[in-house]
């Protein structure tokens, strides 16, 4: 079973750049105390980040997730949030996610800096590969064993979007398949349809060429019984005239002895 052992952030909203503040994580239950502003709530929005890529809403992608360089009378600020996990298959997973957020004359510049992901390998070496943001998006759900939609709407939901399923009926819809995948389902079963629509028409039209077969059969079938009626017809024809000729020629030679006779 996955489970997150320890988040890591610094330089993100109310946790300033200047020192990591490491949080762990106790089985079976981790309780998290904290007067108004003291950075509850962005632990989860931590979370949702290390573990699915999605900025917190009305952050503006980001610009107002990072600390603001000018509340700490710096041009820019580095933030980053590591998180520590035992992924599905009991491996050890480290995720390293970095930002950097500018300020300029004219405006704030938001960048997404490294994204790393570390492990162990065999021999007990630190292999460490660097994503795309996209890419580590789509690895680490599937390194902890869970879909990106139970992690944004269930696990990780933020309080500002906890009322999604008294939400309108399209937007509701949408959540329900991507949480049990039923989009794939509807699509398999739209396929389904279209092949069994498309063997109905071929056995219709294979029904029909054997329909005509069947009638060229019966037509041949009924030709050849007439054509053996016929050719008995004609042997009994032609025997009676062989034995009318036998008959013809006796009478004949009958005749012919007569007159010899005289």
């Amino acid at each position: 079973m996955s489970s997150i052992h320890k988040l890591g952030i610094i330089g993100i909203r109310s946790y300033g750049p200047e020192e990591e503040v490491v949080i762990k994580f106790f089985k079976p239950l981790t309780l998290i105390l904290g007067k108004n502003g003291a950075g509850k709530t962005t632990i989860i929005e931590c979370l949702k980040m290390a573990v699915s890529g999605s900025f917190p809403p009305n952050s503006l992608q980001g610009k107002t997730f990072v600390c603001d360089p000018k509340l700490v009378n710096r041009p820019e600020v580095k933030a980053k949030i590591e998180i520590a996990f035992t992924a599905i298959n009991n491996k050890k997973i480290l995720g390293v996610r970095t930002f950097q957020l500018t300020n300029t004359a004219k405006k704030s510049e938001f960048r997404q800096m490294e994204q790393v992901l570390k492990a162990k390998d065999a021999n007990g070496d630190i292999i460490s590969v660097t994503q795309k943001c996209a890419e580590m998006d789509r690895q680490i759900p599937e390194l902890l064993g869970v879909s990106d939609a139970v992690l944004n709407n269930v696990i990780f939901c933020h309080q500002e979007e906890s009322l999604w399923p008294f939400g309108d009926t399209a937007k509701l819809k949408s959540i329900f398949d991507d949480l049990f995948d039923t989009t794939r389902y509807t699509n398999l079963l739209d396929n389904l349809k279209k092949q069994q629509k498309e063997y109905r028409k071929k056995a219709k039209e294979a029904l029909h060429a054997f329909e005509i077969e069947k009638k060229d059969f019966d037509n041949l079938m009924r030709s050849q019984k007439e054509a053996l009626n016929n050719m008995a017809a004609i042997n009994t024809l032609q025997k009676q005239l062989d034995d009318n000729k036998k008959k013809s020629q006796c009478s004949q030679r009958k005749n012919e002895t007569s007159r010899c006779k005289k």
